[in-house]
């Protein structure tokens, strides 16, 4: 289905968010808010990642092999919210068309 109408579409770039805690994962894969607030089956895809490796949680930070996977996945975002326009202007094409087979 199409994004929804508030959903905006932007290059990724870098972030705005602070350099401690979360802010430093967001801030290292240049993750924009597009980005971050990325959501599947209501969830937002990097938070709801962290929330489970939260130091609280955990009873230690991150490990470098941690912080590469959410870098990865960020990217991986990245590429999925480039691609949204023309996946929206795809499905406009194919939504009333018949199934032949």
């Amino acid at each position: 289905m199409p994004a929804s109408a508030s959903h905006q579409y932007h290059k990724p770039g870098h972030s705005h968010a602070p350099k401690s805690g979360r802010g430093a994962i967001f801030a290292a894969t240049h993750a924009h808010r597009s980005n971050t607030n990325y959501t599947i089956g209501g969830f937002q895809v990097i938070k709801k990642w962290l929330s489970y490796r939260e130091f609280g949680l955990l009873e230690r930070p991150l490990t470098p092999d941690e912080a590469r996977e959410v870098t990865h996945t960020a990217r991986r975002i990245a590429a999925l919210v480039l691609l949204q326009p023309e996946l929206d202007k795809n499905y406009v094409a194919v939504k009333g068309a018949p199934l032949s087979l």
